[in-house]
């Protein structure tokens, strides 16, 4: 329920960056994401904390530079390509859905 939980925030991430929320609802998201991958790493197992290791760092990253990249729409795709996929890698990993 975690990670699905987790993909359902970087999920909603990426539709609000899409969108062209506004800024301070979009961090808001992140925020909380980063979050939940630190309170939630030590639950699971070597692949799954490397992973939400690697997320929380995206998200920091793109928390410190949202100010100064977030007009540049290739930088905007990025963010919503990688929210996507690490959520669909989340909800397979979960076992809420089929990898098939």
């Amino acid at each position: 329920m975690k990670l699905g939980h987790l993909a359902s925030d970087l999920s909603r991430l990426a539709s609000l960056v899409e969108m062209g929320n506004k800024a301070q609802t979009i961090k808001g998201v992140i925020e909380e994401s980063k979050f939940f991958c630190e309170w939630s790493v030590r639950d699971f197992e070597l692949d799954i904390q490397t992973l939400l290791a690697e997320i929380q760092s995206f998200l920091s990253q793109m928390e410190l530079q949202w100010d100064f990249l977030s007009h540049q729409n290739e930088w905007r795709e990025s963010v919503v390509h990688k929210s996507k996929v690490w959520s669909q890698e989340l909800l397979q990993k979960s076992g809420l859905i089929n990898s098939q």
